[in-house]
């Protein structure tokens, strides 16, 4: 257990929290990093290592370091080396960070002061060292944002006041004041001679001419066809991004034709935001209020990349038996099948009304039930992605907690109002039985496989045993001194585990109804929310996961009630309520730990563990635009995640033979075993084996063996390959004659 590490993060990019250099994305997801390389379609996750979530990125145009900055902590990352350079902690809020072109300097904005540090290398080869060099104080208000000019020599900070203070960075440090008629927007150091540009809210894009005889002129006036929001200028300040509440448009500075447009759906809000990739033709679209983000290739007119925000206020969350698939129900009734490890979602159901309270998969993993507040439960094929079954309540009444049966014939639901609980059959959707006992919420339900029984727990202070095979009447009961907030059954359904509000987990054999022992918790680490499982056995029954309101799980081991691992999770600090639920699997050897709007899937097996995280809807509609837009690397893999061979064929006989060698070269391990199924899929049913044999020669030439060891599918591509030699082998030896006649004739 002491192995136990994030391995997937599910949720969205922490508001601000993104920046691109040379077609390489970074966002953020809790207190961990993602990194996009948006050419190859490559993703890697890190951790920061901050105690805090992640609020600010910054990338040194040398690209080699990256700094992550918290609310008051920050780390700088040595990006190639995959070490970290620095770490420094304020005791006020930060608020925003850049670095110089020439990654000389580092600028800091804390409260009001702005702060500027020398970069230098210690003695050891992946140290830095920050030297301050100044301290200032900005503006009478918050500042907004840091621009250095190209030549290191001036640094700019706007602020919420329509001021903006100009810094000359010499032995004799200079300082120039400018005061907008408008929210500044943008602003840019020129050199040659020293100037500023900035952008105003009005439309105006105005020269001050601080160096020399500080006069401020309008050069250009953008003309305003709805609200502007945001606005970035490039490199260059040839061209510049004006966000509005009806899209982005691109401008040329000279002579103000519009270059590009393309229109995004985002609310009216100040966290819309724009911004130029220096170096390569992307620019970053982003709004912290909707969770949206976006690149946008203007040359081309075409969004190569775009993430939503997917998760909102999860409610539920289940993992399949083997770990592969994780299922989260929302508070905005969504419900979403994400594939693991590559964390993406492939299904999206939206049957349900009202908001999801449970989400329980068959035995099998075939299929899953979520019931919902809108008084239904519904069962999912995940094979023919329908829904198959929808159970009813009587009275219309929501349905809070779900259990099926190990043979998945029975599926039990705990009314809302009412605390009766539901016994309906799986084959018929008919309702089979009432069990009426409870006079509070039901907080727990779940069926023994050892013997059918149903063990329900609720407000009431009890734990009720029912028979399910027999008369369906209650058994026995277990009493507790202070109400239940939580139960979790074992998976061999020996040991029932519960949580009540004296702040104790009691730990029951159920078959003998005798307690085995008692832990008790923090006072302030809980929180009763009836809607939450925070307790799941772990390690095939010999130890129990809890999670508290503070974030932090906590493992017990079963036998003794001895505390023997605490980890502590980060959370999006932004959401209300923290309380999640824990979900595992049937050995317990992935743990799936819900947050708010936030997964973290837990595994065991560190030297197999690779980190992902949710990013983007996988569905046919974008595989086709990929293909149509001429993205055919992307399409594929696209194609390979969503496990559809069919349409993993299709694509491939659409991929040109250049691009061959670049997809074989980039091909992941973790997306190896999906792709060498389509490849499968084509040598046993397509007409054209030629593209599929030559993207196999070409995996074989650009990968290593090390890639080879981990790949399962393997075995099954060479024992079709066997297939498909004899069947040609076959074909060529019956129509001999033909062949021969054939080549014959060509000769001639």
């Amino acid at each position: 257990m002491l192995g136990y590490r994030v391995t997937n993060v599910v949720g969205s990019t922490r508001p601000g929290a993104a920046v691109i250099l040379d077609g390489v994305l970074y966002t953020c997801c809790g207190s961990h990093i993602k990194k996009i390389e948006v050419g190859s379609d490559r993703a890697v996750i890190f951790s920061s290592e901050l105690e805090e979530n992640v609020r600010q990125l910054a990338i040194s145009k040398c690209k080699t370091l990256l700094l992550v900055v918290g609310k008051t902590a920050g780390i700088m990352f040595d990006t190639r080396k995959q070490v970290i350079c620095q770490r420094f902690r304020y005791k006020s809020e930060i608020h925003a960070v850049s670095f110089s072109h020439s990654t000389r300097y580092v600028a800091i904005a804390i409260d009001r002061t702005v702060e500027v540090w020398n970069l230098q290398q210690t003695g050891a080869a992946d140290r830095l060292s920050l030297a301050l060099r100044s301290r200032d104080m900005g503006c009478s208000t918050s500042l907004l944002s840091l621009s250095w000019g190209s030549d290191d020599a001036y640094l700019a900070i706007a602020s919420s006041d329509r001021a903006c203070k100009i810094i000359g960075l010499f032995e004799q440090p200079t300082f120039f004041d400018f005061v907008a008629r408008a929210k500044l927007l943008a602003v840019h150091i020129c050199n040659e001679p020293a100037k500023m540009l900035s952008v105003l809210t009005n439309g105006e894009v105005i020269k001050f001419n601080f160096a020399s005889d500080g006069s401020n002129t309008v050069v250009r006036t953008i003309p305003l066809t709805s609200t502007m929001l945001c606005a970035a200028f490039d490199a260059s300040a040839s061209m510049i991004c004006i966000g509005a509440s009806d899209g982005f448009t691109i401008h040329d500075m000279v002579t103000g034709v519009i270059l590009a447009t393309v229109n995004m759906d985002f609310p009216v809000c100040d966290s819309v935001k724009c911004k130029f990739d220096p170096v390569s033709k992307f620019v970053l679209l982003s709004c912290d209020e909707s969770g949206e983000l976006c690149l946008w290739d203007w040359q081309s007119d075409s969004l190569i990349y775009k993430s939503n925000n997917e998760l909102s206020k999860i409610g539920a969350a289940a993992l399949s038996e083997d770990g592969t698939l994780l299922v989260t129900g929302s508070e905005a009734a969504l419900v979403k099948v994400w594939r693991l490890p590559l964390g993406t979602c492939s299904m999206t159901f939206t049957q349900h009304t009202g908001p999801i309270t449970d989400v329980v998969f068959f035995c099998h993993s075939d299929a899953f039930v979520s019931s919902s507040l809108d008084g239904t439960a519904r069962a999912v094929d995940l094979i023919r992605c329908k829904n198959f079954r929808t159970f009813i309540c009587p009275d219309g009444q929501g349905i809070t907690h779900l259990s099926i049966d190990q043979s998945d014939n029975i599926i039990c639901g705990a009314a809302e109002k009412s605390h009766n609980i539901l016994v309906w059959s799986m084959s018929s959707g008919q309702l089979l039985d009432i069990l009426v006992g409870h006079e509070a919420p039901v907080t727990s339900l779940q069926i023994c496989p050892q013997n059918m029984y149903i063990i329900s727990c609720s407000w009431d202070k009890t734990t009720r045993v029912w028979d399910l095979n027999g008369s369906k009447r209650e058994l026995d009961s277990f009493s507790h001194s202070a109400e239940i907030t939580t139960a979790i059954l074992s998976h061999n359904g020996k040991m029932l585990a519960s949580l009540s509000r004296n702040n104790r987990i009691h730990m029951w054999h159920v078959l003998e109804g005798t307690i085995h022992g008692s832990i008790d918790i923090p006072n302030s680490s809980t929180s009763h929310n009836s809607h939450s499982s925070r307790l799941s056995f772990i390690q095939s029954d010999t130890m129990l996961a809890y999670l508290d309101s503070s974030c932090t799980l906590r493992v017990y081991d079963v036998q003794s009630c001895s505390l023997i691992k605490r980890l502590r999770l980060h959370v999006d600090d932004s959401s209300v309520n923290h309380t999640g639920t824990l979900s595992s699997t049937n050995n317990g050897l992935i743990l799936g730990v819900t947050l708010s709007n936030q997964v973290h899937i837990l595994d065991n097996c560190i030297m197999n563990a690779r980190p992902t995280m949710i990013g983007e809807e996988v569905d046919e509609q974008s595989i086709h635009l990929a293909v149509k837009q001429g993205l055919y690397s992307y399409a594929l893999k696209l194609a390979a995640r969503l496990a559809n061979p069919a349409l993993f064929t299709a694509v491939l006989h659409t991929l040109p033979a250049s691009h061959v060698n670049k997809i074989a070269r980039d091909l992941s391990p973790d997306a190896s075993d999906d792709f060498f199924s389509g490849l499968n899929h084509g040598l046993s049913s397509s007409p054209h084996i030629e593209s599929v044999l030559f993207l196999l020669r070409e995996i074989c030439r650009q990968q290593s063996a090390a890639f080879f060891q981990g790949c399962s599918k393997l075995k099954t591509v060479a024992l079709q390959l066997g297939v498909a030699q004899s069947s040609i082998t076959f074909l060529a030896e019956k129509n001999h004659a033909v062949i021969e006649f054939i080549c014959t004739t060509q000769n001639c």
